[in-house]
């Protein structure tokens, strides 16, 4: 019995928004994005501190990378 590879890429974007005090967070997120890439992803790299909380809900496909520092306080721009 044969069996079909299915290639379905994700409709839409998806948004990749970081929060990190070292570089940690953000490194782990550009990964993700030039792997999301590799795979015909259309993706979005953005800065927590840049994104518009209310932009949200209009997400189809949202990853959210964030770090913690010190006591488990989270990064200045979370």
């Amino acid at each position: 019995q044969a069996t079909a590879a299915v290639s379905a890429k994700p409709a839409g974007k998806l948004s990749i928004i970081f929060a990190s005090q070292t570089g940690n967070a953000k490194g782990v997120a550009e990964a993700l994005e030039q792997e999301a890439k590799a795979e015909g992803i259309a993706v979005e790299l953005v800065d927590a501190s840049d994104y518009k909380g209310k932009n949200l809900a209009k997400e189809t496909h949202v990853i959210i990378v964030a770090s913690t520092n010190g006591e488990g306080e989270a990064p200045d721009n979370a």
